[in-house]
Protein backbone atom coordinates (compact mmCIF):
# COMPACT_ATOMS: atom_id res chain seq x y z
CA UNK A 1 0.00 0.00 0.00
CA UNK A 2 1.32 3.36 -0.89
CA UNK A 3 -0.31 6.68 1.47
CA UNK A 4 -0.42 9.97 -0.02
CA UNK A 5 0.18 12.65 1.81
CA UNK A 6 -1.14 16.45 1.48
CA UNK A 7 0.38 19.18 4.21
CA UNK A 8 -1.77 21.70 5.61
CA UNK A 9 -0.80 25.23 6.48
CA UNK A 10 0.01 25.43 10.01
CA UNK A 11 -2.32 22.39 11.24
CA UNK A 12 -0.94 19.48 10.63
CA UNK A 13 2.30 17.88 9.32
CA UNK A 14 -0.28 16.49 6.53
CA UNK A 15 -3.35 14.12 5.71
CA UNK A 16 -4.26 11.04 4.00
CA UNK A 17 -5.50 11.94 0.66
CA UNK A 18 -5.75 8.59 -0.36
CA UNK A 19 -4.13 5.38 0.27
CA UNK A 20 -3.05 3.02 -3.22
CA UNK A 21 -2.22 -0.37 -4.01
CA UNK A 22 0.39 0.49 -6.86
CA UNK A 23 3.08 3.80 -6.82
CA UNK A 24 1.01 4.18 -10.34
CA UNK A 25 -2.03 4.70 -8.79
CA UNK A 26 -0.36 6.98 -6.44
CA UNK A 27 0.93 9.19 -9.25
CA UNK A 28 -2.47 9.12 -10.87
CA UNK A 29 -3.38 11.16 -8.00
CA UNK A 30 -0.78 13.07 -6.84
CA UNK A 31 -1.77 16.04 -8.16
CA UNK A 32 -0.90 17.62 -4.83
CA UNK A 33 -1.76 20.77 -4.09
CA UNK A 34 1.38 22.93 -2.28
CA UNK A 35 -0.25 25.05 0.72
CA UNK A 36 -0.01 28.82 0.28
CA UNK A 37 -1.71 32.07 2.60
CA UNK A 38 -4.00 32.98 -0.83
CA UNK A 39 -4.72 29.47 -2.17
CA UNK A 40 -4.35 26.31 -3.17
CA UNK A 41 -1.74 25.55 -6.57
CA UNK A 42 -1.83 22.46 -7.92
CA UNK A 43 2.06 21.13 -8.87
CA UNK A 44 2.60 18.49 -11.71
CA UNK A 45 3.47 15.47 -11.50
CA UNK A 46 6.34 13.48 -13.75
CA UNK A 47 4.08 10.81 -14.91
CA UNK A 48 6.58 8.96 -17.65
CA UNK A 49 10.51 9.42 -19.09
CA UNK A 50 12.55 7.59 -22.01
CA UNK A 51 15.94 8.40 -23.83
CA UNK A 52 16.73 8.17 -27.44
CA UNK A 53 19.85 8.55 -29.68
CA UNK A 54 19.50 11.58 -32.43
CA UNK A 55 20.82 14.46 -33.84
CA UNK A 56 21.43 17.38 -31.20
CA UNK A 57 19.42 20.15 -32.92
CA UNK A 58 16.39 18.28 -34.69
CA UNK A 59 15.08 15.29 -32.82
CA UNK A 60 13.01 14.10 -35.76
CA UNK A 61 16.86 12.62 -36.96
CA UNK A 62 17.61 9.71 -34.80
CA UNK A 63 21.12 9.94 -35.44
CA UNK A 64 23.70 11.62 -34.10
CA UNK A 65 25.83 12.49 -31.04
CA UNK A 66 23.45 13.29 -28.53
CA UNK A 67 20.88 11.42 -26.01
CA UNK A 68 17.55 13.22 -25.87
CA UNK A 69 15.95 12.54 -22.26
CA UNK A 70 11.69 12.59 -22.54
CA UNK A 71 9.37 13.37 -19.37
CA UNK A 72 5.74 13.74 -19.37
CA UNK A 73 3.86 15.47 -17.03
CA UNK A 74 0.14 15.56 -15.74
CA UNK A 75 -1.40 18.32 -14.27
CA UNK A 76 -3.21 21.44 -16.55
CA UNK A 77 -0.97 23.98 -15.98
CA UNK A 78 3.36 24.10 -15.62
CA UNK A 79 5.73 27.10 -16.67
CA UNK A 80 8.95 25.49 -17.31
CA UNK A 81 11.43 22.59 -16.47
CA UNK A 82 14.71 22.20 -15.07
CA UNK A 83 17.38 19.64 -14.73
CA UNK A 84 20.71 18.45 -12.91
CA UNK A 85 23.31 15.87 -13.13
CA UNK A 86 22.68 12.98 -11.44
CA UNK A 87 24.84 10.24 -9.88
CA UNK A 88 28.23 12.02 -9.82
CA UNK A 89 27.27 13.12 -13.54
CA UNK A 90 28.47 16.77 -14.12
CA UNK A 91 26.15 18.33 -16.21
CA UNK A 92 25.17 21.74 -14.26
CA UNK A 93 21.54 22.89 -12.97
CA UNK A 94 19.35 24.68 -15.70
CA UNK A 95 15.98 25.91 -15.83
CA UNK A 96 13.83 27.25 -18.09
CA UNK A 97 10.07 28.63 -19.23
CA UNK A 98 8.83 26.80 -21.71
CA UNK A 99 8.47 30.47 -23.58
CA UNK A 100 12.39 29.96 -23.81
CA UNK A 101 13.04 26.42 -23.65
CA UNK A 102 16.89 26.84 -25.11
CA UNK A 103 17.60 23.33 -26.46
CA UNK A 104 14.34 21.80 -25.21
CA UNK A 105 11.46 21.08 -27.47
CA UNK A 106 8.15 21.50 -25.96
CA UNK A 107 4.81 19.43 -27.23
CA UNK A 108 1.80 19.53 -25.25
CA UNK A 109 2.95 18.04 -21.57
CA UNK A 110 5.90 16.45 -22.88
CA UNK A 111 9.65 18.02 -22.61
CA UNK A 112 12.40 16.50 -25.04
CA UNK A 113 16.54 17.95 -24.34
CA UNK A 114 19.49 16.93 -25.87
CA UNK A 115 22.44 15.83 -23.98
CA UNK A 116 25.54 15.20 -25.60
CA UNK A 117 27.39 12.35 -24.78
CA UNK A 118 29.43 11.46 -27.57
CA UNK A 119 27.67 8.72 -29.22
CA UNK A 120 28.66 6.90 -32.06
CA UNK A 121 32.35 8.25 -30.82
CA UNK A 122 35.19 6.43 -29.13
CA UNK A 123 34.76 8.98 -26.36
CA UNK A 124 30.57 8.14 -25.96
CA UNK A 125 29.51 7.96 -21.77
CA UNK A 126 26.54 7.42 -20.23
CA UNK A 127 25.26 10.04 -17.42
CA UNK A 128 22.25 10.62 -15.12
CA UNK A 129 20.20 13.70 -15.04
CA UNK A 130 17.40 14.56 -12.56
CA UNK A 131 14.44 16.31 -14.42
CA UNK A 132 11.49 18.07 -12.96
CA UNK A 133 8.56 21.16 -14.21
CA UNK A 134 7.50 23.71 -11.91
CA UNK A 135 4.83 26.32 -11.95
CA UNK A 136 5.55 29.79 -10.70
CA UNK A 137 3.65 30.81 -7.59
CA UNK A 138 4.45 34.29 -5.53
CA UNK A 139 7.71 34.90 -7.50
CA UNK A 140 8.76 31.18 -6.72
CA UNK A 141 9.47 27.89 -8.82
CA UNK A 142 7.50 25.51 -7.15
CA UNK A 143 8.67 22.06 -8.53
CA UNK A 144 6.82 19.15 -9.63
CA UNK A 145 5.86 16.59 -7.44
CA UNK A 146 8.79 13.86 -8.37
CA UNK A 147 11.79 14.56 -9.88
CA UNK A 148 12.75 11.48 -11.24
CA UNK A 149 16.61 9.95 -12.68
CA UNK A 150 16.90 9.45 -16.20
CA UNK A 151 19.79 7.28 -17.67
CA UNK A 152 21.36 9.03 -20.28
CA UNK A 153 23.07 5.96 -22.22
CA UNK A 154 24.02 5.54 -26.46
Amino acid sequence: MHLLLRGLSGLLAGTIVGIFSSPALAVQHAFLAQPHAFGMVAVPVITQTNTFVGDCLNPSIHEGVCVWAVWSYSGSHADGFGFVGANGSGWGKETHPFSAPSYGHISGNTIEYPFNSGCGTSSQYDSYVKVWVYVNYEGRQLESVNSPTIHLAC
